[in-house]
């Protein structure tokens, strides 16, 4: 019997006291929408780890004109480093990213 999954999503909030020091810039931290049902596919479907440990993709941008994106998963290299020129273009590569590494199991 194998395990039925669908992919995972990712939420953004925005850091209200990076905003007061940039103006022009900003910053968003994504996390796993659900993570104690996630489940990591680089790691063989093994839980997410929780608190410090836990996926987050960030997004910064000092001005505004160049997005600097971490994300952070588990063991293995998890944290990877991107740029992007736009913000849309930075949340629409964690959403994927999400989707692509982190699975939830469904039930049958």
């Amino acid at each position: 019997m194998t395990l039925k999954t669908r992919p995972a999503q990712i939420v953004y909030r925005e850091d209200a006291a990076f905003r007061v020091m940039h103006p022009k810039g900003g910053r968003y931290v994504g996390r796993l929408l659900n993570p104690r049902a996630a489940r990591d596919k680089q790691c063989h479907l093994k839980p997410v780890l929780r608190g410090k440990l836990a996926p987050i993709y960030e997004i910064t941008s000092r001005h505004g004109d160049i997005w600097y994106v971490k994300m952070r998963g588990r063991g293995n290299g998890g944290t990877r480093h991107r740029w992007f020129q736009s913000l849309d273009e930075a949340q629409t590569h964690g959403i994927k990213w999400a989707a692509r590494r982190f699975r939830i199991p469904v039930e049958a």
